[in-house]
């Protein structure tokens, strides 16, 4: 479903229903624990990822960023930006919830940040393709 909105976007076709795409994708599960994070990564060869979160865990207080998903400023040159109040080089930071989903370009760097805290993040991610179709932006 999360695909076909993604395809309706480049359109603006509402009826998903009327919305021609083909992909593969290939998802994987996620466990982590207290002090598990993951440094900074693209997905090469796709076009699309996207993660959803099962279980969050209990977050101790006091930790900036615990667990929090990263979006990078893929426009590596802003960051000799010195006007900051421009927003120049500034990623977007998105604390996890079970049931949020999120998804973005394969292209794009992104990151999760040490998780502080007890029980399991447990989490789903998935890498899609897009191999053709009516809506899949190839032309």
């Amino acid at each position: 479903m999360a695909m076909l909105r993604m395809a309706a976007l480049s359109t603006e076709e509402p009826d998903l229903s009327k919305v021609d795409i083909q992909y593969v994708a290939g998802a994987w599960a996620n466990v982590n624990r207290h002090g598990a994070y993951n440094d900074a990564h693209i997905h090469p060869d796709c076009d699309w990822s996207c993660v959803y979160y099962v279980d969050c865990g209990q977050p101790d207080e006091g930790w900036e960023r615990n667990g929090l998903f990263e979006l990078h400023d893929p426009r590596t040159l802003a960051q000799s930006s010195k006007l900051g109040g421009y927003g120049f080089a500034r990623s977007m930071l998105i604390d996890p919830e079970p049931g949020k989903l999120i998804m973005f370009p394969s292209w794009m760097a992104h990151s999760v940040h040490p998780f502080y805290g007890s029980g399991d993040r447990v989490s789903i991610a998935a890498n899609i393709k897009v191999t053709g179709g009516a809506h899949s932006g190839m032309g």
